[in-house]
């Protein structure tokens, strides 16, 4: 088995030389100029991370998604726009839930220059698409509705009390809402927020409660502001049904139609696509100060002109999803969750600074000795680091 494994790290090795030798991978090496220590460092542990042996830093350290690289084929890719060190895009509101129709809140400046509207489809098909939008004085101004939102059909889609304590909440509004989740259990009360775009049907996620006695509610806010919320609710007395899931349109092409409106110093972008999408809007940005001709010889950019970098929360959960999405999807530990209330979480496990589990929490970044690239040798003896019962 040792053998086996010990050819396995030496012909990715190999692999990596053949592709950097050829020039293949050139484009994403620049990162290599200043932290080759690391991926040396790296390539001596067993199993190592397939974008680290490819020198693909960028896939997940760049906080440009078109530097992202994918280890499954996307199927119907529309555009797929080469990254440039020189530009990149400031994604203002983002949204990681697949839905029909959903609406972004944007300052009225940002009418002011071309943005970028990507899509990412349920087939895992990508569109990338640049729109102008329109003069302000050309957008229509909306009303404020005469009553807050409404908030309905309140129940569980999915519930499990076997290893872990989960539950799918959904509810609807009849206006464009961003939504939180509110739940209390053993006199504790928790609050989990909906992503940056607004939509009418809503569902969020919950772990690790005590089912005997959490209770749930429900505060939306529209795009003007206005408030509602629920009563709270035994999380056992909602019902619980199945929710029919949106077909998809085979092979058929994926579009999109956007409305615009103004509402007081920002502007409503409503999008509806024809599949189920997740959404992001940003605008591009320029590196502000250029490289000199010396430092573009040694391809080095300025340390002022670093390409940004991906969050906190991106960097280690949500850029997983996009390689790994089905083995994420059906695991049976929760992320970006808060440890069960008196649970010592190890220091060796590492945490988002709000407290929360990633997948990083268990999961060496770019290598390890241990299979999967776990933090501890074993299976068991990584779930008895916190699950000290186990």
């Amino acid at each position: 088995m040792m053998a086996k494994q010990y050819m396995l790290a030496l012909t990715t090795s190999v692999m990596f030389f053949l592709l950097t030798a050829s020039g293949a991978m050139a484009s994403q090496n620049q990162c290599l100029t200043c932290h080759q220590d690391v991926r040396n460092a790296a390539m001596e542990q067993m199993f190592i991370h397939e974008p680290v042996a490819k020198s693909q830093c960028k896939g997940c350290h760049s906080a440009n998604p078109e530097d992202t690289i994918y280890a499954e084929p996307v199927e119907q890719e529309l555009i797929d726009t080469d990254s440039n060190d020189n530009e990149w895009i400031k994604w203002l509101a983002e949204s990681f839930v697949e839905s029909t129709q959903q609406t972004a809140l944007l300052p009225v400046g940002a009418c002011n220059s071309p943005l970028t509207i990507k899509l990412w489809y349920q087939n895992r098909s990508k569109q990338q698409s640049t729109i102008n939008c329109p003069e302000v004085s050309t957008i229509p101004i909306k009303s404020a509705p005469p009553q807050v939102p409404t908030i309905s059909q309140l129940h569980l889609s999915n519930y499990n009390d076997k290893l872990f304590t989960r539950a799918t909440l959904v509810w609807a509004t009849d206006a464009p809402c961003r939504c939180q989740l509110i739940y209390k259990f053993d006199e504790h009360q928790y609050v989990q927020h909906e992503d940056d775009l607004f939509t009418n049907n809503h569902n969020q996620e919950i772990r690790n409660f005590n089912p005997s006695n959490t209770n749930i509610a429900v505060e939306c806010t529209d795009t003007f502001q206005q408030q509602t919320q629920s009563k709270f609710v035994p999380l056992t007395a909602l019902p619980l049904r199945n929710d029919e899931t949106i077909a998809l349109t085979g092979k058929s092409s994926a579009e999109f139609t956007i409305n615009y409106y103004r509402i007081a110093g920002n502007i409503e972008i409503s999008i509806k696509t024809n599949q189920p999408a997740t959404i992001s809007i940003g605008q591009t940005e320029h590196n502000q100060e250029p490289m000199t001709t010396n430092q573009q010889e040694q391809n080095q950019p300025l340390h002022s002109g670093h390409s940004p970098l991906a969050n906190e929360k991106q960097l280690n959960t949500t850029i997983c999803f996009k390689c790994h999405r089905s083995t994420v999807e059906v695991s049976s530990h929760p992320i970006n969750v808060l440890p069960p209330l008196g649970m010592i979480i190890p220091p060796e496990y590492p945490l988002l600074s709000n407290g929360m589990l990633t997948c990083m929490t268990c999961h060496s970044r770019h290598s390890s000795n241990n299979e999967a690239r776990l933090i501890k040798q074993s299976k068991k003896a990584l779930c008895t680091g916190c699950h000290t019962n186990y």
